[in-house]
């Protein structure tokens, strides 16, 4: 039974950073303008909320509903960086205007609903291997959860309601790893504590395309603490009341035709997961992953599950079997497109790893074809490891094509989202010099 609910390693790798943080960046995401309908059917919705706030990714079900009550306190238990401090504000300001919430910040180390725990990177990994940060109920620092995990008090199972409760994230990330655990974290200990492959508008997804949370996500919210629903509800309790909470918050989603996702089952959970943790030689790997893409072609996945199987083969043989990669990332950005379009972030993860292949193999166009729309994609995401990987591999492409002060501009932009993004100027350097290492063939 599981005790915490983190963020794991699943997708593109969380770069290894110094506790050195970037300096002040030339560049800043604008506040998005984020739309509150959310296109989908109502009722497709309705089975979504109630998966995500009556079970864990463990597969254990909750049989009570739970949530804060009245004005909601999130505090650093000890000073923070200056871009952490800033990201936290940001977030909780998103939080009262879309989600409605009775959220604010409170002093650093005073009192406060939720804690959030800069700890070091080994007492993280002591207290859940595998995570790049978590949240668990009813304990407000790293002490509190060495004597109350394994209990009762610890297991979101056994919840009838919330209190009190601690993020943990390490203290070496860089500022977007930073803001990236505070959005997903506070986000799950205020509402739903499952993640779902199958919904792709969430950052409630193991997944890890969406960055910040999304406009569904703030519904999920806004569900979560509409005056229908109470604490110790049960589940048939929470269905019942669904229909005209959705029709009253998304009346959007009555015009559309339901179009249920089929629910990952977990020999394809379970693979996926092996696949892509910590553990195991690069040979257990593929067997795992090759295993998790043939339950998604036998099980009829589309979408989502079939899609991100392939995306994550092709990044598991990119060094061993390059062709072989190219054509999961083409799989995926095929399903990926016609489920999302173009400028989906989805759409843009797989972009960006076949610009490349594009571009090495002399197709110029081609790959500026692919990155134009990511671009767009990436800022609206706000994720600035891919934005920046896309902008210095068209200023690559920029400068191929002698077009030598559009690439300069690109490279400056390109260099200010990577310290955002890893925090580090070696990283940032090995990373651009591969980048500008790239070239079509001579001749």
């Amino acid at each position: 039974m599981s005790l915490l609910i983190g963020c794991a390693p699943i997708g593109a790798p969380i770069s290894k950073t110094s506790q050195v943080h970037a300096p002040l960046i030339a560049h800043e995401f604008a506040n998005p303008s984020h739309s509150t309908a959310i296109r989908r059917s109502n009722l497709d919705i309705a089975s979504e909320f109630l998966d995500y706030s009556f079970g864990l990714e463990t597969g254990a079900t909750i049989n009570q509903f739970s949530r804060f009550n009245g004005r909601i306190v999130v505090a650093f238990t000890q000073s923070a960086p200056l871009d952490l401090q800033r990201d936290l504000n940001k977030l909780v300001k998103r939080l009262q205007n879309e989600a409605g919430l009775n959220i604010v910040v409170g002093a650093t180390g005073g009192p406060a609903n939720i804690y959030i725990n800069r700890i070091t990177p080994r007492q993280l990994s002591s207290a859940l291997p595998g995570a790049a940060c978590f949240v668990v109920p009813n304990v407000r620092n790293l002490q509190e959860l060495r004597t109350g995990r394994k209990t009762a008090a610890t297991d979101w199972t056994q919840l009838d309601g919330r209190s009190v409760a601690s993020i943990f994230l390490p203290n070496n990330h860089s500022p977007q790893e930073g803001r990236d655990c505070l959005h997903e974290e506070l986000a799950q200990v205020l509402g739903p504590v499952n993640d779902l492959f199958r919904v792709a508008d969430t950052i409630f997804n193991d997944d890890n395309m969406h960055v910040v949370l999304t406009n569904y996500d703030m519904l999920l919210l806004r569900l979560t603490y509409d005056s229908q629903l109470r604490n110790g509800m049960s589940r048939g309790d929470v269905a019942a009341r669904l229909p005209e909470m959705l029709r009253r918050l998304n009346p959007t989603g009555e015009g559309y035709g339901t179009r249920p996702v089929p629910k990952a089952n977990d020999a394809w959970k379970k693979a996926i997961f092996s696949a892509l943790g910590k553990s195991g030689n690069a040979s257990a790997r593929m067997r795992h992953i090759n295993r998790a893409v043939s339950i998604a072609q036998n099980q009829g996945y589309r979408d989502n599950l079939l899609a991100f199987s392939y995306f994550s083969r092709g990044h598991l043989q990119a060094k061993s079997n390059p062709e072989a990669a190219v054509a999961d990332f083409t799989r995926a950005y095929g399903i990926y497109s016609r489920a999302y379009g173009s400028e989906s972030i989805q759409a843009a993860q797989a972009a960006v790893q076949l610009a490349s292949y594009t571009f090495t193999g002399g197709d110029v166009t081609g790959a500026l074809a692919l990155i134009e729309p990511s671009i767009l994609a990436a800022r609206r995401a706000q994720d600035a490891t891919l934005l920046f990987r896309l902008l210095a591999l068209k200023a690559a492409i920029k400068k191929h094509q002698n077009e030598t002060i559009v690439a300069n501009q690109l490279y400056r932009e390109a260099h200010s989202w990577a310290y955002y993004a890893l925090g580090t100027r070696p990283l940032v350097a090995q990373i651009f010099d591969r980048i500008n290492s790239l070239a079509p063939p001579k001749g």
